[in-house]
């Protein structure tokens, strides 16, 4: 089974109703590829720019509200996680649990009191920044001694530990992370991160903060995105198998109208070599850092929903793909089942709330 512990399909289910609905889209994620590669539990992240939009909060409260509609029609096949006992209970009846995360605290304009509703909306992992400083801490590209987190930051922190809504270290900073990692007693989670060693970008991980998360106990999520997994481009289209990748450069709208159908596909054009995410990129940032950290750190947070389209494996129900990749890096099945489910599963235990 599997646990992905990052995604940003309510975004496309918000924005592109044309797309279709959470049982069954023209993107990365829904219910049928979930179910098709026996997913445990998905986590959807309410992502919010704060420069594109005037009022975070409002935008906020929208994109929650898709996320309750979808549930409450599927109700069927999928359970809210609130405590760990809803995630034992998606083991037990065979529904995908669903995880309400948001991907920027700064939705919150720093008020303890939106911290507090959004618990209440069930929300229960927060990633502190996105690509801007706000109130609790700075992103990543902002490094410094003073560019940890903020005072209001750690009342956010200490306040979301002591009530179960997961600290998330995806696009913080070093220094925030560093902080984060040191001086928390309940273990953090990068959701979606990689190892810069293997491919240096500041979304990366350096060395001494894998480590770190290794000793603390928190799991950091391989992010499927191609900006961060460093695959070398390809020149053909028989060096990736995907026929359904968009084998052309295409923008974010562009990209949108063909898998909404109101433009056809574009042909095959690699006139100039195109950089692709591949699973076995993915596989070697998993051994990189399984190496550093310890096998029991790696996680899944795909970014689904949130990254570009050119993707060997092309959305959730294709995971077969990393499966091998991981098994021809050398991942044994115990380690595969451990990367892909047990590690999240024991890190939601440790810090989820009970009932």
């Amino acid at each position: 089974m599997l646990i992905d512990l990052h995604c940003d399909t309510l975004m496309k289910l918000l924005d592109e109703p044309a797309g279709g609905d959470l049982y069954k889209n023209c993107w990365n994620i829904d219910i049928e590829k979930l179910r098709k590669s026996h997913y445990l539990m998905q986590d959807f992240a309410i992502f919010v720019d704060l420069e594109e939009f005037a009022d975070p909060y409002r935008r906020y409260e929208e994109m929650k509200e898709v996320f309750d509609t979808q549930m409450d029609t599927y109700a069927e096949y999928m359970r809210r996680i609130h405590t760990f006992e809803d995630l034992e209970d998606c083991r037990r009846d065979g529904k995908i649990g669903a995880l309400l995360s948001v991907e920027e605290g700064g939705v919150f304009g720093g008020s303890l009191e939106k911290l507090e509703q959004g618990f209440r909306d069930g929300v229960r992992l927060i990633t502190l920044t996105w690509n801007y400083p706000n109130e609790l801490a700075w992103p990543n590209g902002t490094e410094g001694a003073d560019k940890g987190l903020t005072p209001r930051g750690w009342e956010f922190v200490e306040w979301m530990q002591a009530h179960g809504i997961i600290a998330d270290t995806s696009h913080l900073n070093d220094q925030g992370t560093r902080e984060l990692l040191e001086r928390t007693e309940v273990p953090v989670m990068a959701s979606h991160s990689n190892a810069r060693e293997v491919f240096s970008h500041p979304r990366n991980l350096p060395d001494d903060l894998l480590r770190l998360f290794g000793e603390k106990g928190g799991i950091i999520g391989l992010n499927f995105s191609r900006n961060f997994v460093g695959s070398e481009p390809i020149t053909a289209p028989d060096q990736i198998n995907n026929p359904r990748m968009i084998f052309a450069p295409v923008t974010e709208a562009e990209y949108h109208a063909i898998a909404t159908g109101k433009k056809p596909h574009p042909p095959v054009d690699l006139r100039e070599p195109l950089r692709v995410s591949k699973a076995a990129d993915i596989a070697k940032h998993a051994k990189y850092m399984a190496n550093l950290a310890g096998v029991e750190t790696i996680a899944l947070g795909t970014d689904f929903d949130g990254i570009q389209p050119f993707l060997e494996i092309h959305d959730a129900g294709e995971m077969e793909k990393l499966l091998q990749a991981l098994k021809d890096v050398g991942f044994t099945a115990h380690e595969i089942d451990l990367i892909c489910e047990k590690n999240a599963w024991r890190f939601l235990a440790e810090t989820l709330p009970r009932r």
